[in-house]
């Protein structure tokens, strides 16, 4: 018989069990997370400043950009409900963000703390299996952006 998935993780805790739910973890304000609400065009953070937390989108739409040497600006994704923003950080020894995100609407972002995203990914397999599901996800859809992007030599 095969193994059911669970989203709900379980650990014992002295003589109790603790659940851990990631949907609850995402949308909720607690230890080193922070609900904040943005109106458009207002900045989450901008290329070159400490990379220090993780935005996970609630509601509303983020830009990501960046600014090349000439001064030239691209947009790298539109993000929206349940994208992640800012997750370079826990994966590099970037000090600094490499991109600008800002909200194109008003915008409800849970902000992560980099110490605490890290402690809750280190601690909590199910929010582990969902914030590595996303990124595998953002990466092949960057890459099939990239491949049907007119005028490239690809296809």
């Amino acid at each position: 018989m095969p193994l059911r998935r669970h989203t709900l993780t379980q650990r014992r805790v002295g003589k109790l069990m603790k659940c851990f739910d990631p949907k609850a973890f995402l949308t909720s304000a607690g230890v080193g997370r922070t609900i904040l609400r943005y109106g458009p065009k207002q900045l989450l953070f901008s290329q070159g400043e400490p990379a220090d937390t993780v935005f996970y989108i609630q509601a509303g739409r983020v830009r990501l950009s960046v600014i090349s040497k000439q001064g030239k600006e691209a947009t790298i994704a539109l993000l929206g409900p349940c994208d992640f923003v800012g997750e370079g950080c826990l994966a590099s020894d970037h000090s600094i963000r490499l991109s600008t995100a800002a909200a194109v609407t008003d915008c409800t972002l849970l902000r992560i703390e980099k110490r605490e995203m890290v402690r809750a990914l280190h601690n909590e397999h199910s929010l582990s299996d969902v914030f590595v599901a996303y990124v595998v996800e953002r990466h092949n859809r960057t890459q099939a952006d990239l491949v049907s992007c007119p005028g490239n030599t690809f296809t």
